[in-house]
């Protein structure tokens, strides 16, 4: 109990210091070392990251799904298509969801939508591969072609992928 006492004190301390010294206070007026405010409202900012820190490309391409879900759809397809033309899979099989649930009010495009998947697929992504050979067997924004769907699903399950796995046994 004495040590919590003295810790709890200890915070107090520390926390009337910040208080009284002011910092707190001027934080919000100090100059930005990149510029930005608010970074999340501008698009600049994240555009200019994934030139700067290639290699936090995933961590700067989720800021798509957030801008997504603040209704920024235009936004959110714009940093999309960056992260995508630098090979990150999950952006492309993102974009391939928004041109088929029509995100940007041009109504379901079925054919971007499955380009999105063939691009994914061919990086070798179970994932892509799984998505883009269902598509080839639905006929879904290309001609329906089971054969090729079928491969591309035999693809993913040698990769393991679960729903390719689950998929491929059943057509043994």
């Amino acid at each position: 109990m004495k040590y919590f006492l003295n810790v709890h004190h200890l915070y107090t301390s520390l926390a009337l210091i910040f208080m009284l010294h002011g910092g707190t206070v001027h934080a919000n007026t100090a100059p930005i070392d990149d510029g930005y405010l608010n970074p999340v409202e501008d698009l600049r900012y994240y555009m200019e990251q994934l030139e700067r820190l290639p290699e936090r490309l995933g961590v700067i391409c989720w800021a798509a799904y957030e801008v997504h879900k603040e209704g920024k759809h235009e936004s959110a397809m714009t940093l999309l298509n960056a992260c995508a033309d630098r090979g990150l899979v999950a952006s492309m099989l993102m974009l391939s969801n928004f041109y088929e649930d029509g995100v940007l009010n041009t109504g379901e495009l079925p054919e971007v939508a499955t380009l999105w998947l063939k691009r994914a697929a061919d990086t070798g992504d179970s994932r892509g591969q799984y998505y883009y050979g269902l598509a080839l067997l639905r006929g879904y924004g290309h001609s329906r072609n089971e054969t090729l769907g079928r491969q591309w699903i035999e693809l993913a399950a040698r990769q393991g992928f679960p729903d390719a796995v689950e998929a491929y046994e059943q057509w043994r």
